[in-house]
């Protein structure tokens, strides 16, 4: 038994060794800092610091490391429900949140209250200038997943917070100026989801394929002129794999908290629709497929900067514009009113420039 036990811990000493030497592969990609092999120089070594940077070199790069981080996680997450993810909250029953989405849910956003109340005034602008070039004008906020989902967040420390979060905040906005194109949609969410299955996955960011047809279904029967127009979507899955797949943060596989969608163009092929261009982020991933059906050709965009600065979309090639951002990015958007003005200029009908003090200014 000795002799077993002895053998057992020499192999354990030694596989860790030739699997590095061998450079073996096991295919899991833990996110590594990328430390460099300390290369020596003069009387490198005889100083301390030398052996320090190759202990932290070793450590990144050692062949184990993956499997070993990987087993580490995988035990905080599914035995004691915690993980070292910062840009994960582990909720109850196996649901998992971004950290984004819960700073949100945590209501301490009255610091971004000019930010909000800037957008408001901003989308008013937009909505008549599109609506002067006789275009349509669709503005969308994504819930987060705690807003729909908030029974099951668990645990978070007392907030000491001012009881706002930044949708509330836009909601309050809203009530004072209200804003003709804003498609709301956590009521609708809110209401499927209690005859509905799950609208987000227990281990993703954002809404799945049937939460995003239950946000389709709202958006279309506002882009429809009349009831007779709206029609039944299909579901339609997004072949792309789960966007915000928390679960692999969780593990170490991966660090970006969300994945935005690629610029891309899809088409239903029925002239009688309209075409569009909607600007986004990762909610657009499982979105996209039931807005092809609303159009005749619709354009994807991620951007959280109105219109991109990476690519050159013309609006006169669209009858709708359509802008959709995560409840917990409404802070972060930016519309180049001046941009779009200077674009649109040419078409629009009663527009002139009046220079205004927006300090007083208010929507009407």
């Amino acid at each position: 038994m000795r002799k077993l036990l002895s053998i057992l811990f020499c192999i354990l000493l030694t596989v860790p060794a030739f699997v590095w030497l061998i450079g073996f592969d096991f295919g899991i990609n833990v996110n590594r800092l990328g430390v460099e092999f300390p290369l020596p120089y003069g009387r490198a070594l005889l100083k301390n610091e030398y052996y320090l940077s190759f202990d932290q070199y070793f450590n990144d790069a050692f062949s184990m490391r993956g499997p070993l981080v990987f087993t580490k996680n995988w035990l905080d997450f599914n035995v004691f429900g915690m993980t070292d993810a910062g840009t994960v909250h582990v909720g109850t029953n196996g649901w998992l949140y971004s950290r984004k989405s819960i700073e949100d849910f945590r209501k301490e956003a009255c610091s971004e209250e000019t930010e909000v109340g800037w957008l408001v005034l901003q989308l008013h602008a937009l909505e008549k200038i599109i609506k002067s070039s006789d275009r349509r004008f669709f503005f969308i906020v994504a819930p987060n997943k705690p807003t729909i989902y908030p029974e099951f967040v668990g645990f978070m420390p007392e907030s000491d917070g001012c009881g706002y979060s930044r949708y509330d905040l836009f909601m309050e906005d809203v009530a004072t100026h209200p804003l003709q194109s804003f498609v709301r949609l956590d009521e609708s969410l809110k209401k499927a989801k209690t005859h509905h299955s799950l609208l987000y996955d227990k281990t993703s960011t954002d809404w799945n394929g049937l939460g995003a047809q239950v946000a389709a279904e709202t958006i279309h029967a506002r882009i429809a002129d009349d009831a007779s127009k709206i029609r039944h979507l299909e579901y339609r899955s997004n072949d792309d794999g789960k966007p915000g797949n928390l679960i692999t943060q969780v593990m170490g596989l991966s660090s970006a908290d969300e994945d935005e969608p690629s610029g891309h163009l899809e088409r239903s092929g029925k002239s009688d629709f309209p075409s569009g261009i909607v600007y986004g982020d990762s909610f657009l991933r499982n979105l996209t497929p039931f807005m092809a059906q609303m159009f005749q050709r619709i354009d994807i965009l991620p951007a959280d900067r109105i219109p991109s600065v990476h690519s050159t979309e013309n609006w006169f090639d669209y009858d709708c514009i359509l802008i959709e951002t995560a409840e917990s990015r409404i802070g972060a958007l930016r519309i180049d009113l001046d941009t779009i003005f200077k674009r649109l200029e040419a078409n629009a009908r009663g527009m002139v420039r009046k220079p205004l003090d927006l300090r007083t200014v208010v929507p009407v």
